[in-house]
């Protein structure tokens, strides 16, 4: 991305020295040929294919305008000042889009397509790292995972003696007893207490399924405007009845919310199922005990080819930020599985919890936007790639491009499976996981998801093997380090371009690698000054990177240990390079 290659003639200098080709003079050599004298323009930077290539950003025929309001099926009696084609049914969704204190209202506005629902389309060009919106929680609550006793208000851990002095439920303590979050249910299941089983609910697991259907019930009963919301969301309620768990919830979550606590008059048993069904495919992981449902967030669609992410803060507001410049009339999209898995592997994974197969143009591609994250290596030509004749069918045949050999979608996904057992059976095992890797890259293309995830793997195992053998062979672990995650840091690239919490990671271990590796070659009398130099500003300009994809995300998580790590690193390399310059190192 640099438009001068000689501001990256460190880092090349450096691959040099790792691999023992060169000595000082063909490197001076080699940098001397490499200047160049630019008398107008700098030169585009040439830069790799990336999956943004193949966005589409054209009109889709199929999307028609929402007559209603644009969060809720009521009708739209007013609308934006901005946006005419963004109506309102009164003052409280006006707010949710255009809040009182903002000049503008946020920068999207919302269409239909048959078959997929209420999408989000940019109303204007939105920059790279602009916030498109933010919002507060409708409701939230216990995960279904749970089995020990949790606070139904803030979701700790607590003892098992401690309870609501009202309706007998875990909670913290006076403080959670009365929470914003339990007193939506804290009267209905005290008065009706004597109906429910909990010590038979904790035995089957299923405690905390009811809470947040029951709170988004009570929440709705007192505000029109929110059932509204909620009715229009999806809930694929036939899918939910037709899973092997469903008499579970069937007796432990719809019979309990009806029955046990008297609201079968209230609420009808489709309307709990398709609160049920909304929360299992709309709500947000909260931390990792529970889950929330957001209004805004909901609406938008999944694409493996994102262009947001979002960002959940401290006082669990949420936040949606651009990760790329997105032109106005574009799909604003998040993703709901890793993009650096399969074709195969994300489609099974949004049938299985979304019930529906994406159809982005990342996965109708064969290649994948030139991502080869699925393609497999031909052994009978040992030229070409085996790819699947038709991605968006599982069952399809696939066809090497070269020599047109055939193989079924079940010995592909065997294959896959096989080098994804291999991968988890080997954990820690660096000789198990490079065994692993050169049967793999034989067997895949490098940039294949396979290889992928045992570089990641094999670059853990090396960085434990090193903390455990502190002082021996630092050199040897470190060139080996910064061979998987240069390998892996250029897969992300291309699969997850701009402002991405991933890329953002890649770039941090890929820069500390970078410096520990040229600080030992530079303090070992193996790296020139010059060329130490130029490493040092180009990791500089890449930690900056860094720090810019995880300036805003997430609170509470591991994000912010890296955070401070990145600027740490970034404040080293700096004042190693004035020390250099100043001829103290």
């Amino acid at each position: 991305r640099l438009a001068d290659p000689c501001a990256v003639s460190g880092f090349r200098c450096l691959s040099w020295w790792l691999r023992g080709r060169v000595d000082t003079q063909e490197i001076q050599t080699r940098r001397e040929n490499m200047k160049i004298t630019i008398e107008e323009e700098e030169p585009e930077a040439p830069r790799l294919p990336s999956i943004v290539d193949i966005t589409d950003t054209s009109d889709d025929k199929e999307v028609e305008e929402v007559a209603s309001c644009w969060i809720c099926e009521r009708p739209g009696v007013e609308s934006s000042d901005f946006y005419c084609d963004v109506h309102y049914c009164g003052p409280d969704h006006r707010e949710l889009h255009h809040p009182v204190d903002h000049d503008e209202p946020w920068p999207f506005i919302v269409k239909y397509k048959p078959g997929v629902g209420r999408l989000m389309v940019a109303a204007r060009d939105i920059d790279q790292g602009e916030l498109i919106f933010t919002e507060t929680c409708l409701a939230q609550g216990p995960n279904h995972t749970l089995f020990t006793d949790f606070c139904l208000d803030c979701l700790k851990e607590v003892p098992d003696s401690v309870s609501c002095s009202k309706c007998n439920w875990p909670v913290c303590g006076p403080a959670c007893e009365e929470g914003h979050n339990h007193s939506i249910e804290c009267q209905t299941l005290a008065e009706n207490k004597d109906n429910i089983d909990m010590e038979k609910m904790k035995s089957k697991g299923t405690l905390y399924w009811p809470i947040s259907t029951l709170r988004i019930l009570l929440l709705s009963k007192e505000n029109p405007g929110t059932w509204s919301v909620i009715q229009r969301m999806m809930s694929h309620r036939e899918e939910h009845r037709r899973k092997e768990t469903w008499p579970m919830y069937s007796e432990h979550l719809v019979e309990m919310i009806r029955d046990k606590c008297g609201l079968g008059e209230m609420f009808s048993e489709e309307e709990v199922e398709h609160v049920s069904g909304v929360i299992d495919v709309n709500s947000i992981r909260l931390q990792t005990n529970g889950h929330g449902v957001y209004m805004k967030t909901s609406i938008m669609s999944h694409s493996c080819i994102s262009n947001s992410k979002t960002i959940m803060n401290e006082d669990q507001t949420v936040d949606v930020r651009a990760v790329l410049a997105i032109p106005r009339g574009a799909e604003i999209t998040k993703s709901y599985v890793s993009s650096l898995e399969t074709t195969q592997l994300r489609q099974a994974r949004l049938l299985e919890g979304w019930y529906f197969r994406c159809k982005c143009l990342r996965c109708c591609d064969p290649l994948e936007g030139l991502s080869f994250a699925s393609s497999v290596a031909c052994l009978k030509c040992k030229e070409g790639l085996i790819l699947s004749t038709n991605p968006l069918d599982a069952d399809m045949d696939w066809s090497c491009g070269d020599c047109g050999f055939m193989k079924t979608a079940d010995s592909i996904k065997k294959l896959n499976e096989y080098f994804m057992g291999a991968i988890q059976a080997g954990t820690d095992d660096c000789s198990a996981l490079e065994d692993l890797l050169e049967k793999a890259v034989k067997m895949f293309h490098p940039s294949h998801y396979i290889p992928t995830l045992t570089r990641i793997k094999l670059n853990t195992a090396f960085l434990k093997l090193g903390a455990r053998n502190e002082g021996n062979a630092e050199l040897e672990l470190l060139m080996r380090r910064k061979e998987f995650l240069d390998e892996v840091h250029q897969v992300v690239e291309t699969i997850e371009p701009g402002l991405t919490q991933r890329r953002g990671l890649s770039l941090f271990e890929r820069s500390v690698c970078h410096l520990q590796l040229g600080r030992e070659l530079y303090d070992g009398k193996k790296f020139p000054k010059e060329d130490f130099s130029k490493l040092l500003e180009s990791e500089i300009a890449s930690l900056e990177d860094c720090l810019e994809c995880l300036e805003h995300s997430s609170v509470g998580g591991y994000l912010d240990d890296i955070n401070f790590k990145a600027g740490a690193a970034r404040d080293d390399a700096e004042s190693w390079l004035c020390q250099i310059q100043e001829g103290s190192l």
